[in-house]
């Protein structure tokens, strides 16, 4: 395949659908990882020569974050980190837990799956994290393909529990969380926003995405390790290992990941350097 340096070609998507390469939407997302446009251009410059037509998102990822590794260790993992969660499917119990472990790490007491008694029916909270005088309401909403929007009718659905569960005044949320590993549409965060709903995803609102929430807590989530294989992510997640911290806890748990000794120290080495900066 011939090297299309000029960023016109078709880019392949996980699902096998070839469609147009989008410099403008590849670009925003190299912004995301808090890059500045001068170290942008360099690796646009550098990536040139290795887009072809075919290529696949997962490899241009692949080439995007080894690039960008190179300049900054914070904005490599910032913009790995939406693909990390995806190690936490296929289902959303897992994601579940994740955001749980995070709220747990910031001081927040914690609760999955707790039926809760609105006004007129009762609801199944997915996550309500407690500190002090503060109880928050937490919907998750996890998605396998990083290309889904969470729209405005999950926005609204969210807000009729939210409303039933206010009218019921033995009912204390002071606020009420939508959170997705995926991206919200336009018309979901502005409904949100009116609504009195935080909607949060990888990146957004600022200070209180994701992102933040897991550098405030010092969490790494497993899936950020590159060592393992996707079926070593399974496993340990499996067994409630969701942080890389929870592994340098518990070291002997790659033991049972039926690897060799170099392998598993590669994978405690990589641990360690990710933790390092946290």
């Amino acid at each position: 395949m011939k090297s299309t340096g000029n960023f016109l070609f078709k880019i392949k998507k996980e699902s096998g659908e070839l469609q147009d390469f989008s410099k403008i939407k590849f670009t925003n997302s190299l912004k995301k990882s808090g890059l500045d446009q001068e170290k942008i251009d360099l690796i646009l410059k550098k990536l040139g020569p290795r887009l072809k037509e075919g290529l696949s998102t997962k490899r241009l990822y692949k080439l995007a974050h080894s690039l960008i590794k190179k300049n900054s260790y914070t904005a490599a993992s910032r913009y790995a980190f939406p693909r990390t969660l995806s190690a936490l499917g296929p289902d959303g119990f897992n994601f579940e837990k994740f955001v749980a472990g995070l709220m747990l790490r910031l001081g927040y007491s914690t609760k999955i799956g707790v039926m809760v008694k609105g006004k007129c029916v009762s609801h199944e909270v997915d996550v309500i994290a407690s500190k002090q005088n503060k109880t928050i309401y937490m919907e998750c909403k996890f998605h396998n393909s990083l290309s889904f929007k969470e729209d405005i009718k999950t926005a609204l659905y969210v807000n009729a529990r939210k409303m039933d569960l206010h009218e019921n005044k033995k009912n204390t949320f002071d606020e009420y969380w939508l959170i997705t590993n995926s991206k919200f549409t336009l018309d979901a965060l502005t409904y949100s926003g009116c609504a009195g709903l935080k909607a949060v995803s990888p990146y957004d609102p600022e200070g209180e995405s994701l992102y933040d929430l897991m550098v405030k807590a010092r969490a790494h989530p497993i899936g950020i390790i590159n060592s393992l294989r996707p079926k070593d992510q399974s496993y340990l997640i499996g067994r409630g290992i969701f942080f890389v911290k929870d592994l340098l806890s518990a070291p002997n748990a790659v033991d049972a990941l039926h690897i060799s000794k170099a392998k598993a120290d590669e994978i405690l080495k990589e641990a360690r350097a990710l933790c390092s900066p946290f």
